[in-house]
């Protein structure tokens, strides 16, 4: 894969996306007893049961691992779509190791995956993105850098992964990461 990354539009069955948003409803109502891992800025990791409703109100939550207690969110993860492409490129069986729902977007800048999800082989982490509404270039989509996978990686000052003895911040690593493209040319693609 030259650039990184491919797009498949429209493979994953509308009724599929609204059983799973209907999952995420749940959640988010605070009616669930769900022991789903929620990330909260400023509140770090909790489970869905032991959060307020003002809890669940903040920007930039995240709930991580919903294909734990979602049927649908496990039809996501696994779609056939996606797996038996990534079959197909890796050469191996696909496995799902983790799933996150952004209820808002992150505004997070450049970054690579891979230094954040550990895989017992970096270069065979993949990550698939599912649109659950309609993105506009104005609501803050998702963009790829094509090509971002071949340029030097990063080093947090102990490596390749981000870890509590890092030596440098996602800032560093983003500025390091749009420079790096940049000396090379490569620029966003917007996915809408």
């Amino acid at each position: 894969l030259r650039f990184g990354f491919v797009k498949f539009e429209n493979a994953i069955e509308h009724e599929l996306i609204d059983s799973y948003l209907e999952d995420i409803d749940l959640v988010m109502s605070g009616e669930s007893n769900s022991g789903v891992r929620l990330q909260i800025e400023g509140l770090g990791i909790k489970e869905a049961r032991h959060l307020t409703n003002e809890d669940l109100r903040v920007k930039h939550l995240r709930v991580t691992d919903m294909h734990n207690i979602s049927m649908a969110g496990k039809c996501l993860s696994l779609h056939p779509v996606v797996t038996d492409f990534l079959g197909h490129v890796f050469r191996q069986e696909v496995v799902a190791m983790q799933s996150l729902t952004f209820i808002h977007g992150t505004e997070q800048r450049s970054h690579q995956d891979f230094a954040y999800v550990r895989a017992g082989i970096p270069s065979h982490l993949a990550a698939s993105w599912i649109a659950l509404e309609d993105v506009d270039p104005d609501a803050g989509p998702l963009f790829y850098l094509p090509g971002s996978h071949m340029v030097q990686k990063f080093d947090w000052g102990n490596g390749l992964f981000l870890t509590p003895e890092s030596s440098f911040d996602e800032n560093q690593f983003a500025d390091f990461l749009e420079a790096k493209c940049a000396e090379v040319g490569l620029n966003k693609e917007i996915f809408c």
